[in-house]
């Protein structure tokens, strides 16, 4: 079975691209899709979700075509409406990479490459599973590879890397080349 996924062929690689927007623009950036859409703000703590979560969940986890996407600036920060839900920037992002994933790696990561955390994550703002305290704790100490993770803590692999997708998509963890980093 793959291990690796490719972000950008997914919602998430479209969620990244329009937060991206907003901070290079300084406004808010719109996500489209037939289904919904979402809003990014430049100050990365929220985001406005025009769609239910089912509907989040299953463009998530199935390829998107760019066709079907629109992503732009908006003027003006828009009101929230009685469809919309709003959720932290990370949470969201979190979710929709532990969506797309589905246990594999970002193409550009190997499960033999060294990997760290910048910092230890907000668990209790971050959708949790089996053993990411656990994963989160070891990292945080320093370089390792992905599957030593996996054999050092006794889990299955998929967890660890279900655990490093979703930490990197947000900025937390990343490749290190050197075990002195």
């Amino acid at each position: 079975p793959r291990v690796q996924f490719d972000p950008n062929s997914y919602l998430i690689g479209h969620a990244v691209q329009a937060i991206e927007l907003a901070k290079k623009k300084d406004l808010p950036a719109r996500l489209d899709h037939p289904k919904g859409g979402i809003i990014f703000y430049p100050d990365g703590r929220e985001a406005l979700i025009e769609m239910t979560e089912r509907q989040l969940y299953i463009l998530s986890s199935v390829p998107i075509q760019q066709k079907e996407i629109s992503i732009k600036t908006l003027k003006s920060p828009p009101a929230a409406g009685s469809g919309t839900q709003s959720m932290a920037q990370n949470a969201l992002i979190w979710q929709l990479t532990l969506w797309s994933a589905r246990c594999r790696l970002p193409q550009t990561v190997q499960p033999t490459d060294l990997v760290v955390l910048r910092h230890w994550p907000n668990m209790t703002r971050l959708q949790g599973f089996p053993h990411a305290i656990r994963i989160a704790a070891l990292l945080v100490q320093g370089p390792r590879s992905l599957l030593n993770t996996a054999e050092v803590l006794g889990i299955p692999q998929r967890l660890v890397f279900a655990f490093y997708s979703a930490a990197s998509m947000i900025g937390l963890a990343l490749n290190s080349s050197r075990a002195a980093d």
